[in-house]
């Protein structure tokens, strides 16, 4: 069965501990437009039966340890549109079954290492719309079954060295609408599955062509409203030449295999 409240409804209330331990064909749990401010340890702990979580809008600012801990059979949990400013190690623990992580539209700045560890099986985790300044290689620990990585419109301003390197079956990095000024030539190491790449609307200036090395499954890049004067994609020429996408704007200079050309406005290969 369900549970769903809705502000119309409840315009104030708390999750107690634990009972949803005690509630076996409880499978969709629902909030939004609340006040509930702290999710404690242990609110959602034990249930072997729930499957999706929606905590949307409801001025969440702190998850507890443990707060999600041993559920069985949750695959989608929900924290969108919250005030959370960080993400704590724990507050995730035993969800075998978890492929879907959404914690977009908060105002996260700090995700400490290894607080995502538990997530071994998330295919899809949405960061988008929070406050990132700086990410590590550490925070993505324990995530090689993540498919689609959504950080678009943080503050990242670097990429460092082998950052991605733990999202061995990445597909689709989504990075638009940072202020990234630089990309280490590691930073995408290990990404050979990854397809998709967006890098829109940051302040590039260069990228390093061993950079783009790795990624030799790369059909779609995106680098429209940076800076690039510059842009040397030899090492994924050859992906552009049937179906992929490269889109770049204004008067960059292109160094491709035996020639160096100059593409003004809008290129799609």
């Amino acid at each position: 069965f369900k549970i769903q409240l809705r502000r119309e409804r409840l315009l104030d209330y708390f999750i107690p501990t634990q009972i949803f331990e005690k509630m076996k064909k409880l499978q969709y749990f629902y909030a939004k437009g609340g006040n509930l401010g702290i999710i404690p340890s242990f609110a959602f702990a034990n249930s072997t039966s729930i499957d999706q979580i929606v905590l949307e809008n409801n001025n969440i600012s702190i998850l507890s340890p443990y707060a999600f801990a041993n559920m069985l059979n949750i695959t989608h949990l929900t924290l969108a549109d919250n005030t959370l400013q960080e993400i704590n190690r724990n507050v995730f623990v035993n969800l075998p079954n978890l492929r879907h992580l959404s914690l977009d539209r908060n105002q996260v700045m700090t995700i400490h290492d290894f607080a995502l560890g538990h997530l071994n099986m998330m295919e899809e985790l949405d960061l988008q719309w929070n406050s990132l300044e700086i990410i590590t290689r550490e925070v993505f620990t324990g995530l090689g079954k993540v498919k689609r990585l959504d950080l678009s419109h943080n503050a990242i301003q670097l990429l460092g060295d082998n950052v991605f390197s733990e999202l061995k079956s990445l597909y689709d990095i989504d990075l638009m609408g940072n202020q990234i000024v630089s990309v280490s030539s590691t930073a995408f190491d290990g990404l050979g599955e990854v397809g998709r790449l967006n890098l829109r609307d940051n302040k590039l200036v260069k990228i390093q062509s061993s950079t783009f090395q790795p990624l030799f499954n790369l059909h779609f890049l995106d680098l429209r409203e940076n800076l690039l004067e510059e842009l040397n994609i030899a090492p994924i020429f050859k992906n552009f030449l049937t179906s992929g996408q490269l889109m770049v704007e204004g008067e960059t200079s292109f160094q491709l295999p035996r020639c160096v050309c100059v593409f003004p406005g809008f290129l799609r290969a």
